[in-house]
Parts: C-alpha cells; sequence; structure tokens
C-alpha cells in the first residue's frame, strides 16, 4: 500500500513538472514568435532613441521624463552590445515573461495547489497583453516578473526561516524598483503582504511579545535594504528625476491629458486598469471596434473577447474565485485579495491627496498574479463547491468539474483567439517589409508619414527600423508647422503615405482613382494589409496636396475623413488658400459632428478655427493696402509676416537719409516685444547703414496689419556709384534668437527687400586725364583712364549706350613691349558692387584697378570685356580686335 502511494506521488510529481516545463516552454515559444516583427510602440521608441543609442552614460544617468526603464534599457543594451536589432533589444523582456510564467506556477502551488499554479501558468502564458509587454521593451515585464518573484522569496523566507530568501527578496525587491520606479509601490504591497504573513504567525499566546518583535527584525530590514539599494542604483539619475518628482504641476497636466474628461478616481478603477490586463480594452494595438478589422479567421473571437460580456466573464471568475476559496484557502485568498486591492485603494488616496498625481493604468500591472490565480480559482474551485452540495461525491465532482472546464474553457478560447488576432495583427502590419522597401527607394529630403489609424504603432515602428524621422501625417500638416518650413515645401521631395492595414475596399478605391501601390503591387487578400503610396509628381507642396486629397477619398472611417480634412484646411491656410480651406473646414466639422453624434470623444477643433478666423481678417487687411505699397509677403519665423514695404528714395548719395513704411501682420499671438532691423548693404556685403526699432507686438491682434517707420542715415564715405541692397531682420528682444525666413530658399535670418542705387554727388564727379573714345559692341565705351601712382594702378572711365542684360566681367593684362603678362585683372567693375546689368544709358562709372597690378614695370596695358559663361568678349567697334591698348610710357 505504501510503494501504491508512493508511486501515485511519484507520478503526480512527474506529471506537474511536465505539465510545469511543458507551460513554460509554450510561453517561451509565444513570446519569442514574432519577436523583431512585432510593432515598436512609442514609448518603446523614445526608450531606444533617448536611452539607448546613446550609450550607457546617458541610461545610467538620465531620465528626465521618466522614459527610461533602467533595468530594462540597460540589460537591452548589453544584449546588443555593436549590433542593435530589434530581437536582441527585446530579449530580456521576453526573459522577465518567462520568468513571470514560472513564478506563477510556483507561487499558484504554494497558495493554491499544483492544478491552479499550472492553469493560472497556462492562461498568463497565452495572455496578449502579457505577450505584448514582453516583447515591448519597458519595464513592465521586469515589474511583474520581479514583484512576483520578490514576494516568492519573501513568503519562502517566512516559511524556512533561511537567509538566503530574505537575500533573495533584497535583490529581487530592488531590481523591481530599477526596473520601474512604480516599483516603490509593487514592493511596499509586497512588505505589507509580508508583515501580514509574519505577524499572523506570530500572534500565538505562546510567543511572547519580546520574541515577536525581535523576529520582525529580518522582514523589516530586508525592505529597508532594498529601497536602500535602489536608491543607490537611482542615485546617478537622481539629479535628473528631482525636479519631476518636484513638479506636481507637469504630473497633473500629463494626466488630464491622457484621461481625458474622465476624473482621477475612475482612471484608477478596476473597469480602466483590469480591464486591460484581461484584454477586454485594448484601443492602441488593433482597436477592433472601428470599423471592424479583418486580420484573421478568429476576428470575432478577439471583438467577443473585447466587449462587456468577456469583460463580465473575467470580474466574476475573479469574485468567484474570492468566494470559493475562502473556506479551504483561508490564507491565500487573504493574500490574493490584499495583493488585488491594496493597488487600487493607495493610488485612490494619494489621488485625492494630489489630485492628477501621475498615474497610468499599466503601472498596476503587478496585480497580474493574484488576479490570475484568483481567476483561476474561480472556477477549479466549482468541483469542491460540488462535493458539499449533498448529492452523491461523484455527480458532484463531475458537475463541478464540467462547470470548472467550461468556465476555463471560456476563457483560454477568448484569450487564444485574442492572442491569434495579435499575432496576425503583427503579421499584417509588416513593419519589417515596409521599412526595408523604404530604406532602398526612399530619397533624404523625402517625407514619410502614416497616412491613416491615428494610433497605429506603425509610425515609431517604422521609424526606428528607418532610422528617421516617420510623421503622423494629419497632425503634421499644422498651420505654424507649415509657414515655419514654406521654403522647403518648394523642393522636389517626394511623399511616401504608410497606410496600416488598409482595407480591400481601399485598395479598389485606389485602383479605381488611378493611384498605383508602391509597396505591395498588388494585394491578394481580403485582409486588412499596410501598403505604402507614393506621390511625386511635382514639389513637396504638390505631392502633400495630393497625398491629402487621395486619404481624404479613400479615408476609413469618420475620424481619420476628419483628420484629412482638419489638414486640408492647415495646409491651405499656409497656402494663403482661404476659399479651399473655408471648404475644407465645412467637411472637416461635418465629420467632427458625425463622431460626436456617435458617442466618440473627440477634441474639438477649436484652435483650426480660429486660425480659419484671423486668415479670414487677414485677407480683409491686405485688401486695404494702400496701392503705393510695394507687395512683398515675407514670412518671419512663421508667425509674422511683411505684407509689404514703402522706401523712399531708390536713388540715394552718400550721407543721405533713408526712410522706409513696413507693413506687419501677426499670423499668431507673439511675445510681448521684438526687436528689428533695418540695413543696407552692398553686393559684396559691406555695411553701409542701419538702424533697429522695437515692435510691441504682444499688442498686435493676429491677423491685424501694424506700420512701422524706420529712418536711416547712409555712410558719408561711400564710394559710389554702387548699388545698396535693403534687408530686415527679426530677432527676440529677450534671447536674441533670430526670426528666421521660413518664405523663403534657402532659410536666413534676413530678408532682402529691394536695392538702392548710390550715385556720386555732384561735387564728386571727376573727368579723366587721358580721354580717349573706343566703342565695345555699342553697349560700353571707354571714355578715358587715369594713371595712379599710389597705390600703383590704373582708373577706367566707362560709360552705357544701352541697357546691359548681363553682368560682364573687364579685363586689364599689364604687359611689356615684348608681350610678356607679367600682371591681370579680370573680375565685375568696381569689385563687383556695380554689375553692368545695373548701369543706367548714359551712366559714367569710374572703375578704378589696382590689386596685383606690376604697372611699375609696365610697358602697356590691354582693357577689354568679356562674358564670364561662355568667354565670348565684346568687340571693339570704331577699331580692329577686342581690346584697348593703353601705352603706359606715352602716358606718363
Amino acid at each position: 500500500m505504501a510503494n501504491k502511494t508512493a508511486r501515485q506521488r511519484l507520478r503526480a510529481n512527474w506529471m506537474w513538472y511536465a505539465g510545469a516545463y511543458a507551460v513554460v516552454l509554450l510561453s517561451f515559444l509565444l513570446r519569442v514568435f514574432q519577436l523583431d516583427q512585432a510593432a515598436v510602440r512609442h514609448d518603446e521608441a523614445r526608450t531606444i532613441q533617448q536611452y539607448i543609442r546613446p550609450g550607457l552614460e546617458t541610461l545610467l544617468t538620465q531620465n528626465g521624463d521618466f522614459n527610461n526603464h533602467p533595468l530594462v534599457s540597460a540589460a537591452a543594451y548589453f544584449f546588443s552590445m555593436g549590433r542593435e536589432s530589434l530581437y536582441s533589444l527585446r530579449w530580456p523582456v521576453v526573459i522577465l515573461g518567462i520568468v513571470t510564467v514560472a513564478c506563477v506556477i510556483r507561487l499558484g502551488r504554494e497558495l493554491y495547489g499544483r492544478r491552479e499554479g499550472t492553469l493560472a501558468g497556462f492562461l498568463i502564458a497565452i495572455a496578449a497583453y502579457h505577450v505584448f509587454i514582453s516583447q515591448n521593451l519597458r519595464g513592465y515585464a521586469g515589474l511583474i516578473a520581479l514583484t512576483a518573484l520578490s514576494f516568492f522569496f519573501a513568503y519562502r523566507a517566512l516559511q524556512t526561516g533561511r537567509r538566503r530568501y530574505w537575500a533573495g527578496f533584497v535583490m529581487a525587491a530592488a531590481l523591481d524598483c530599477y526596473a520601474h520606479l512604480y516599483g516603490a509601490v509593487a514592493i511596499g504591497v509586497v512588505g505589507l503582504l509580508t508583515l501580514w504573513l509574519h505577524l499572523e504567525r506570530q500572534l500565538l499566546w505562546s510567543v511572547p511579545i519580546r520574541r515577536r518583535l525581535q523576529s520582525l527584525v529580518s522582514p523589516v530590514l530586508s525592505l529597508a535594504m532594498a529601497y536602500g539599494l535602489a536608491l543607490a542604483m537611482y542615485a546617478p539619475m537622481l539629479p535628473d528625476l528631482y525636479p519631476m518628482l518636484a513638479n506636481g504641476s507637469r504630473f497633473s497636466a500629463d494626466a488630464t491629458n491622457d484621461s481625458g474628461e474622465e476624473t482621477t478616481v475612475s482612471d484608477i478603477a478596476a473597469a480602466k486598469s483590469l480591464r486591460v490586463f484581461s484584454l477586454a480594452k485594448d484601443s492602441e494595438q488593433m482597436r477592433l471596434e472601428i470599423p471592424p478589422y479583418h486580420y484573421g479567421p478568429v476576428d470575432d473571437i478577439a471583438r467577443l473577447a473585447q466587449g462587456d460580456v468577456a469583460w463580465y466573464l473575467v470580474l466574476g471568475s475573479v469574485a468567484m474565485g474570492l468566494m470559493l476559496s475562502w473556506r479551504r484557502y483561508g490564507r491565500a485568498t487573504v493574500i490574493c485579495g490584499l495583493w488585488l486591492a491594496v493597488p487600487f485603494a493607495f493610488q485612490a488616496i494619494v489621488s485625492r491627496v494630489l489630485p492628477g498625481s501621475y498615474f497610468r493604468d499599466r503601472f498596476l500591472a503587478f496585480v497580474y498574479v493574484p488576479y490570475l490565480l484568483l481567476m483561476v480559482r474561480g472556477w477549479s474551485g466549482w468541483s469542491e463547491l460540488g462535493s458539499n452540495a449533498g448529492r452523491p461525491p461523484g455527480v458532484r465532482a463531475r458537475l463541478g468539474a464540467v462547470v470548472g472546464i467550461l468556465g476555463l474553457g471560456a476563457l483560454t478560447v477568448r484569450n487564444s483567439g485574442w492572442l491569434t488576432t495579435y499575432f496576425s495583427a503583427t503579421i499584417l502590419g509588416d513593419g519589417t517589409g515596409v521599412a526595408k522597401f523604404l530604406a532602398d527607394h526612399v530619397q533624404p529630403q523625402d517625407l514619410i508619414a502614416t497616412g491613416q489609424r491615428a494610433k497605429s504603432a506603425l509610425q515609431d515602428d517604422v521609424a526606428i527600423r528607418l532610422g528617421r524621422e516617420v510623421a503622423k501625417f494629419t497632425t503634421l500638416l499644422e498651420v505654424s508647422k507649415l509657414r515655419r518650413n514654406m521654403s522647403g515645401l518648394q523642393g522636389p521631395s517626394s511623399v511616401w503615405l504608410i497606410m496600416p492595414y488598409m482595407t480591400l475596399e481601399q485598395s479598389t478605391a485606389l485602383k479605381r482613382m488611378g493611384v498605383p501601390l508602391a509597396y505591395p503591387p498588388t494585394t491578394n487578400t481580403s485582409l486588412d494589409q499596410t501598403t505604402v503610396l507614393w506621390f511625386h509628381s511635382g514639389n513637396l507642396a504638390a505631392n502633400i496636396e495630393a497625398a491629402l486629397r487621395t486619404g481624404a477619398e479613400v479615408c476609413l472611417n469618420a475620424e481619420d475623413c476628419y483628420r484629412y480634412y482638419a489638414a486640408q484646411c492647415h495646409f491651405y491656410l499656409a497656402s494663403d488658400r482661404l476659399g479651399e480651406a473655408e471648404e475644407a473646414f465645412r467637411r472637416a466639422s461635418a465629420w467632427l459632428e458625425a463622431m460626436l453624434a456617435r458617442g466618440w470623444y473627440v477634441s474639438p477643433h477649436t484652435a483650426l478655427a480660429a486660425d480659419l478666423e484671423i486668415a479670414r481678417l487677414a485677407a480683409e487687411e491686405t485688401q486695404r493696402l494702400p496701392s503705393s505699397v510695394k507687395r512683398a509677403d515675407i514670412l518671419f519665423g512663421g508667425q509674422l509676416r511683411l505684407l509689404g514695404y514703402v522706401i523712399e528714395p531708390t536713388t540715394v548719395s552718400a550721407g543721405d537719409r533713408l526712410e522706409a513704411e513696413i507693413y506687419w501682420q501677426a499670423l499668431e499671438p507673439l511675445e510681448s516685444k521684438l526687436m528689428s532691423s533695418i540695413r543696407v548693404t552692398d553686393l559684396t556685403g559691406a555695411l553701409l547703414g542701419e538702424t533697429y526699432v522695437s515692435l510691441t507686438t504682444g499688442d498686435w491682434q493676429p491677423g491685424r496689419v501694424y506700420t512701422q517707420r524706420y529712418l536711416l542715415n547712409l555712410d558719408v564715405a561711400l564710394d559710389p556709384p554702387l548699388v545698396g541692397s535693403v534687408a530686415v531682420k527679426v530677432w527676440k528682444s529677450n534671447s536674441g534668437e533670430a526670426y528666421p525666413v521660413t518664405s523663403m530658399a534657402p532659410t536666413s535670418s534676413e530678408a532682402r527687400l529691394t536695392d538702392l542705387r548710390v550715385i556720386p554727388g555732384a561735387e564728386s564727379r571727376s573727368k579723366p586725364i587721358h580721354a580717349v573714345n573706343y566703342n565695345f559692341d555699342d553697349l560700353i565705351s571707354l571714355e578715358g583712364y587715369d594713371i595712379i601712382d599710389s597705390p600703383p594702378g590704373v582708373v577706367l572711365y566707362w560709360k552705357a549706350h544701352r541697357p546691359i542684360n548681363e553682368d560682364l566681367n573687364v579685363f586689364v593684362h599689364v604687359m611689356k613691349d615684348d608681350g610678356t603678362l607679367i600682371g591681370q585683372m579680370d573680375g565685375p567693375p568696381r569689385g563687383g558692387r556695380y554689375p553692368t546689368s545695373r548701369w543706367l544709358p548714359g551712366e559714367t562709372v569710374v572703375d578704378a584697378h589696382t590689386a596685383a597690378m606690376a604697372i611699375v614695370d609696365a610697358d602697356r596695358l590691354m582693357v577689354g570685356w568679356y562674358n564670364l559663361q561662355d568667354g565670348h568678349r565684346l568687340p571693339l567697334v570704331n577699331a580692329t580686335g577686342d581690346a584697348v591698348v593703353i601705352n603706359l610710357r606715352q602716358s606718363d
């Protein structure tokens, strides 16, 4: 009999180990499947870009936005040393996910029994949300695994009294805090559970009070050591963390933005947090409800898993677990109940004390373990309930087992359906294929954007795989952003529009419109498939407009239609096409009303409406400009427009006063005070005059026109004739940061308005010492020259016969009598300050040449004109050849 019992026990042990290892193996296979294909979410992308890629020093010392989960970041860094890939980066979270499954199995065995532990491990192994956590390079896999592991070590330490378990608790708890800052709360919960278990064991009348107090040393000291070790690991980044921790308003704003119109209490309710863990609600990964996606044959099961029925099934399972386990497993039920309830109570209290305190539902992921254990107990306990119902034991046991199997089967089918859809969505998302295609075809100046399903992960996924920016197309196109890059919109850039999970109906509509798919070339499936559209027929602005029109024609749902028409309105406003902007706004408003009528939460487009109102006012004000104003339409920083100017006089002499009136228009609220300047330079960049004026832009109403007067005195020491270029510049008075001119290419810090002609005064006009008359092609005549000694050189007197349409170069060759060239000067007249295209008919231009002139040793000069483009010389009309010979010996 004893041998039979031993064999049964051995067989039971073998079956449990086999089942446990099979579940762990299953969890491993599910977490490495499509590991490098799983889409990169926004936070994961930020972790890679901001902390892992910069290097070990950055990820160990910086955490200014709480987006660095240092344990996982450091592990990923070492796993991918020298060869970054998503497959290598994600291995740490895969391992932590498998550790979680193993901990659930073992804790289930300790608290309830082998059956419950194995079943709970199986459920978490196939839970799509946990699979996702175990494939996402964030700290949540570590938060779950290390919380479970720390409780296991504490539980075993209380059972055995061995110090090695307390050491294990200290290490696991410290690493839990280092995996995620909210691990401090998780370890606090584990500490409370440990103290309760310890006191529950010690509250015996036979145990002296002194011994009870002494026995608290190990758990309290271990908890203190865990927090101390965690603080030491965080020490290098404390200077970065402290300002964030002290800035309560920052947290409040973030929490408010994320929660929409919900209260802080509803943010931490089970319906918001537990529902995510149960996979009954996920608005970002697949968004099955709006509209129904087509991922595979089990989509209906996944949609069912997302619905309220599945949620109530899960919630009911947990409630049954509490009720059916109380009598037989009182201590275990209290542990799981407290583990499940205390975090929610803690966060509720914190939210009351510090309204809007920093919180995300996934922070409570460490309650996954008791959540699943109670869920399993809710159905496995039916067989035990049936044994007390007063019926024959066999029938009662079988009825209870059938009910339990049906309940667990429903949970398994629900999780398996969602998991299948999760993997189908990963495959059809095809981030790897899209990134490879774009890497082979995209040019550096091209624009890449995602074109539908606003919450799709494809944007950040492709950005990480490509190593370059990928924007959300409809949010990229905002008036202010476009105005800041108006010059860039004129460049020859293509638009690559990634369409995540495009439907067969959309593909058909695109073919009907004649828009080919760049990737893949064809779609032969009824399932939703990610595609890429390529717009490359014109400049960037034209391609953006074509992409907007295409997206609006084939938009997937009301939300995407609204976004496309709103983006069109932004684009047309930035392009000053008010009529088209009005029509796009009307259509966007219609889609917005349709969404609100269906009860969808959508942020109202009040900012866009305000921009449109400003554009209407700006158009009216522009029409009222005086006819004497020279229109300019120059944008500074995309915020301030220079509509026009009046500058008088345009022909000046040295020392004259220049008067200018600039017509400004603010396109959005500006800083209280800006500085502006008007400066005049010659064509070589030498300053001829400058003046500064302060603009009280803080009082300006966007859309209104404001006039500013400028007075400028030209330098009295000018050497006319020359051309002066008038330019205007704007900058922030407090920082000196210039407003770039965004409407011109390339972008610069100042905008050129017009040219001035600076002519000699009547008293400074001179005549040549040596008068001659040589006519070059009836364009220019040489009327005389002067030979000068200091510095040695020659002064040429030119006269224009008619307008010259090109800039010609003059050459002066210094020669000996035997024809030896001993010096020369080739270039535009007057050193480039007064090119021939600016000369007036009948005007005399005095042109001095002194550079590189060995004229003292020369016998003669050869002077003429040529076109720099083709080297063609102007022929002489009244003499032979194409150069005038000046005999220096005779001149002497």
